[in-house]
């Protein structure tokens, strides 16, 4: 079926412009990836890019939205000669705030950043050189190149058009300096007279944005736009069926995106910096919280599958066993008699029992302790549990005993 270039909606600029603001606080560094269409820094010269619309299938009429994502260090496995390697490399991860859905208010990258940089102003300010030192202990976290702030680039599907001539057509990332200039020619161009449609995505009425790129030139000089304002240039009606038959919409892509694959990526490689530098954030009750918080907003997918199994039979008499045990006054107690087994008594609690709990490295008694909590609530078992407690002292008791005995048949 022939695809109909009427049928797209476009944003106001003044939407586009609220996108826009969500993102200005963070660093404005375009984040290149191969897949995409690109400027070609072995290329230098002319590029002309003509944006397309939101993807016909898209809730959002933005033609562009924002990305915003920090370089962590993940151990990934690359097959080489038919063996598996594990090695480091730096990933880009979503920001949860931007790219979340809304269930937390913070994004644990945020945190470990504003952690680590008030611990150091606190241990050199008032030091001889303070700015010097403070600036050098920063450096793995605010590296241009090696550090983990956040960068922004925007992303849109695009035709672009090399200074060869050659075409190219795809999702296309380009920089904040970009998306300001073509902001400024938006703002003349209503001054002019009132814009009812996008400048830019109208499948019938856009304009091509005129890139010069240099890369050896240095800030804002690497990219200089102009917009071809008298120039028609309809979009391409094969690339809008193209789009629509085989592109996912960006709305899909960057709104509402970051999943617990995204925090259990944050969670590695914050640690990782954290152990390299002995920062010891991670040993922090405040930040213990935060991981603590955004574990139980991103359950494993398994819990979640669970959860809406729950939901979609209620009401059911487990759930609403559960409900009554959680308004419980003992339940509180009896999540303090788990949490003292500590981390490794509650291990051998659920060892012990054969209950079906996968115990993380980052997972707190207190997070522990509900699940163990929540299954013996499923399994009617709550009334069992002083007993299961005891059956676990007795085996720490034994352990405790049975080392003393072979450390004094060892040394005497």
């Amino acid at each position: 079926m022939a695809v109909n270039p009427n049928d797209y909606v476009v944003a106001s600029p003044e939407e586009q412009q609220q996108e826009e603001a969500k993102v200005s606080k963070y660093t404005k560094n375009p984040f290149q990836k191969r897949n995409y269409v690109s400027f070609d820094k072995y290329k230098p010269g002319t590029y002309i890019i003509r944006f397309y619309p939101a993807h016909i299938k898209s809730k959002s009429k933005l033609f562009a939205f924002s990305k915003v994502v920090a370089s962590l260090p993940i151990q990934i496995e690359l097959k080489k000669e038919d063996k598996i390697m594990k090695e480091i490399k730096n990933k880009q991860i979503f920001n949860q705030k931007m790219h979340g859905d809304g269930r937390v208010n913070f994004d644990l990258v945020e945190i470990f950043i504003d952690l680590v940089t008030a611990q150091i102003k606190e241990r050199y300010i008032g030091t001889e050189d303070a700015e010097e030192k403070i600036e050098a202990a920063l450096k793995p976290i605010v590296d241009f190149r090696k550090g983990i702030t956040y960068k922004t680039s925007w992303v849109s599907i695009a035709e672009l058009t090399y200074p060869d001539g050659s075409v190219d057509f795809g999702y296309f990332n380009f920089s904040p300096g970009i998306k300001g200039q073509m902001n400024k020619m938006a703002a003349r161009s209503k001054a002019k007279k009132p814009i009812t449609v996008d400048l830019f995505s109208h499948p019938l009425s856009g304009k091509c944005v005129q890139v010069e790129y240099n890369p050896s030139n240095k800030g804002a000089q690497i990219y200089q736009a102009t917009l071809l304002f008298e120039q028609e240039a309809p979009a391409n009606m094969e690339n809008l069926e193209l789009m629509e038959k085989t592109f996912d919409p960006l709305e899909k892509l960057f709104k509402n995106s970051f999943t617990k694959s995204d925090l259990d990526k944050q969670i590695e490689g914050l640690k990782r910096i954290d152990d390299e530098n002995s920062f010891n954030i991670f040993e922090k009750e405040e930040f213990q919280n935060k991981v603590e918080a955004m574990l139980n907003a991103y359950p494993d997918e398994e819990d979640e599958e669970i959860n809406e199994e729950v939901d979609t039979n209620l009401p059911t008499k487990k759930a609403s066993k559960a409900s009554k045990a959680e308004k419980d006054k003992d339940y509180q107690e009896q999540e303090q008699q788990l949490i003292a087994l500590g981390k490794k008594g509650l291990i051998k609690f659920i060892e012990i029992n054969g209950l079906n709990i996968v115990v993380k490295k980052l997972y707190t008694p207190a997070k522990i302790a509900g699940m163990v909590l929540n299954s013996l609530i499923e399994a009617e078992a709550m009334d069992e549990l002083p007993s299961l407690i005891e059956e676990v002292n007795q085996t720490k008791s034994n352990s405790e005993e049975e080392t003393v005995t072979k450390f004094k048949e060892k040394y005497g």
